[in-house]
């Protein structure tokens, strides 16, 4: 059947049907013609397009001309279509197309017009344009609200018929405004720090039920009776609000839509909010993820105090505050004692509950501009703008006085913390971060020697100390590797009859360039660098070997008496090692007693008490050394498998004339027996001692009197030449 229509009807039919956009245009860019769907597209009549230029109808931010010169330009190196995206001024709201430009030429070869042809592309569009916009934001590690700032103008860009806020919602449901740019200063102000509610705009209630929220008229709507009053100079007359969400559910803040006009939203609408809700989730979980980061890293997990880096990047700051107004700035580093030991007596936990505490009263002390942070473990730092030495020492006791007070645990337990204090102050001590704190840290270690609640400024004798030590260190495990140690030994006796009752071995070491080095510096020393084991175990190894020489030698000596550090009871393998060094010398474990410091009683591990336990089972005595002196517990000592306890020298020096230490040497001595435990005075120098001991049943002693420490050969010496002591009469 032949067509009732010219090949050009049909041609038009053709073009007038698609859904695409065509537009033909002559070579200068002027509209010959549009189709229908152009003409809708526009929302204008063909009479107002004729004859206009197509890159008319673009957005203004688009420069005038830009896309038609570039074709004019392609065209005249090599004549073919291009492809563009542009963003046409479209009813309702701007849209995205992709425009395929074809050129048409006469049998001349001259370009005489232009077809056209416009494909939407606006959702794939917006979110290739808004996301990579946040995205090079997040990555700049711009503010959130820099972020959202600019999320808001992109959106507003493709609907500028509303204006748009971002807020986000904190743990504890409070709404804090993120980004509004098209809206008045005072309605973020209103809006901030409320708690997100059914009744606190459509915002907050978006957050509260975490769905969206459609205020159609804001000013009859019960919703917003919060902010009535903000109307008139918000100038909107609705507001669309949805909730943006995490991965997990929980809801982080808001999206809202207000519009100048009572309505609701439309589809484009609808689908800008789907976009901009799941760029801005990624946004607000990239920047708590950011935010915890950050947190970990300058902040202290468990006090939520300023952490070490922290620490040091406000130090710097202070200190160049301080050059610059040439004041003094003092740095304060505190180590709190007890903190395992309270673990342990009180359990787990308690101890950092203990750190916690001290925290909060360390921020109690601090003024405005003063700064405490947590540096590791159980030390806190102060930093002390324009504070000299004098100041420091003030503030310094103040800090121990707030600390020394009773603190109670949640599990009822009532403590007291001690705490050892080192100070550095700017300039005199060091101009930088890391010497002032180095020289603090060092000050603070000194004074965790010294015992107790102490302070210590730095010095550079403090420096000239350490210094020592270290070479002391140094020497000392070169020392116990090489076998450049020796013993002495010093005699115990029965006070009775002075019959010989065993032998302390006691390390002594004299280094060709240190000279004679005490061994309450070596043995502190040992302890503080690790090296307590290594000692230990030579003395051990060196006590037992001889006790076995003197006996092959036919010297019969009773048992030889060891000190061993608390520290040396928290390895597990002491029983085996013992073990092993009595066999190797084919002695009994009776032949052997071990002496350790009152300080046990502050050591309550299960491997402590596990390894004492141990010893015992194996048939090896436990004596408390120096028993009175400072950490007495009798509870603990109920519970400690000792067979042993040593009067401390103190008692025994004025016990001719003092009352007290009478008193006291009494009430050991009855304990003693009541625990079926020896009992041994230290220190005894004097006749009138060793008498006034044995008439209170004290059976044995150790001391001037008797023999000073002997090195082998001079105590078998003394045992030759040995006349005992007449029985006293009783």
């Amino acid at each position: 059947m032949p067509s009732e229509h010219t090949e050009s009807e049909q041609w038009r039919e053709c073009l007038e049907s698609t859904s695409s956009l065509i537009v033909i245009t002559n070579n200068r860019g002027e509209i010959e013609y549009g189709n229908p769907r152009f003409a809708r597209a526009l929302g204008c009549a063909e009479q107002e397009w004729q004859g206009a230029n197509i890159w008319d109808f673009l957005r203004p931010f688009v420069r005038r001309g830009a896309v038609w010169e570039h074709m004019s330009e392609s065209l005249a190196v090599e004549p073919r279509g291009l492809r563009e995206d542009v963003l046409l001024q479209t009813v309702g709201h701007p849209k995205w197309f992709t425009v395929a430009i074809d050129p048409v030429f006469d049998s001349a070869g001259t370009w005489i017009r232009t077809v056209h042809v416009f494909t939407d592309c606006t959702k794939s569009k917006v979110r290739e344009t808004v996301q990579q916009k946040m995205m090079e934001a997040m990555a700049s590690d711009l503010p959130i609200s820099e972020v959202m700032r600019i999320a808001c103008h992109e959106f507003e860009c493709l609907a500028p018929d509303v204006a748009i806020s971002v807020l986000g919602v904190d743990e504890e449901g409070r709404l804090q405004t993120l980004a509004a740019p098209s809206l008045p200063g005072s309605v973020s102000q209103a809006i901030d720090g409320q708690q997100m509610g059914p009744l606190v705009g459509a915002c907050g209630a978006a957050a509260y039920f975490g769905e969206a929220v459609l205020i159609e008229d804001l000013a009859t709507d019960p919703r917003i009776v919060l902010f009535k009053e903000l109307l008139p100079q918000l100038g909107m007359q609705a507001v669309w609000s949805s909730p943006i969400k995490a991965r997990d559910g929980r809801v982080l803040g808001t999206f809202a839509f207000y519009f100048r006009d009572r309505r609701g939203p439309d589809g484009f609408h609808r689908f800008l909010v789907d976009v901009a809700i799941h760029l801005c989730a990624i946004a607000l979980e990239s920047d708590a993820s950011r935010t915890r980061i950050h947190q970990l890293a300058y902040f202290d997990g468990l006090t939520g105090l300023p952490g070490r880096q922290s620490i040091l990047t406000r130090l710097e700051k202070a200190i160049a505050l301080a050059r610059q107004a040439a004041k003094p700035l003092a740095v304060v580093v505190l180590n709190l004692g007890h903190v395992r030991e309270i673990n342990h007596l009180y359990g787990e936990g308690a101890g950092d509950e203990l750190l916690c505490q001290t925290a909060r009263r360390l921020e109690r002390c601090m003024a405005d501009e003063q700064i405490v942070g947590r540096l590791a473990g159980d030390e806190f730092a102060v930093i002390l703008p324009d504070c000299d030495q004098e100041g420091a020492l003030a503030a310094s006791r103040s800090l121990l006085s707030a600390l020394s007070l009773p603190l109670r645990l949640k599990r009822g337990n009532t403590v007291h913390s001690t705490a050892a204090v080192g100070i550095s102050v700017f300039p005199e001590h060091g101009s930088d971060r890391t010497m002032l704190l180095q020289g603090a840290d060092l000050a603070m270690y000194h004074a965790k020697r010294a015992g107790g609640s102490e302070i210590r400024m730095f010095s550079q004798e403090l420096v000239r100390e350490q210094r020592y030590r270290l070479s002391v260190e140094a020497a000392l495990r070169e020392a116990i590797s090489g076998n450049q140690l020796e013993l002495h030994y010093q005699p115990k006796v029965d006070l009775q009859n002075g019959a010989m009752w065993g032998v302390e071995a006691l390390a002594r070491w004299h280094h060709p360039l240190l000279g004679h080095v005490l061994p309450s510096s070596f043995v502190s020393i040992a302890e503080e660098y690790g090296l307590i084991d290594a000692l230990s175990h030579w003395v051990l190894r060196e006590a037992c070997r001889q006790l076995a020489a003197w006996r092959a030698k036919g010297i019969a000596m009773p048992a030889v008496a060891v000190n061993m550090s608390p520290t040396n009871f928290q390895n597990s393998s002491l029983p085996g090692v013992i073990n092993e060094t009595l066999a190797r010398y084919g002695l009994l474990p009776n032949d052997l007693l071990i002496e350790m410091t009152e300080s046990i009683f502050m050591d309550e591990t299960l491997e402590t008490s596990a390894v004492m336990e141990a010893l015992r089972s194996a048939g090896i005595r436990l004596s408390i050394d120096d028993f009175g002196a400072g950490y007495s517990n009798l509870e603990r000592l109920l519970r400690l498998p000792i067979s042993e306890i040593k009067l401390d020298k103190s008692f025994i020096q004025n016990l001719e004339v003092d009352g007290a230490s009478k008193a006291l040497v009494d009430a050991v001595i009855r304990m003693g027996k009541s625990l079926d435990l020896s009992v041994i005075a230290e220190g005894v120098e004097r006749e009138t001692q060793r008498q006034i001991l044995l008439d209170r049943g004290c059976r044995y002693g150790q001391g001037y009197l008797f023999a000073r420490p002997l090195p082998p050969d001079g105590v078998e010496e003394w045992v030759r030449n040995r006349i005992p002591v007449p029985a006293a009469a009783h």
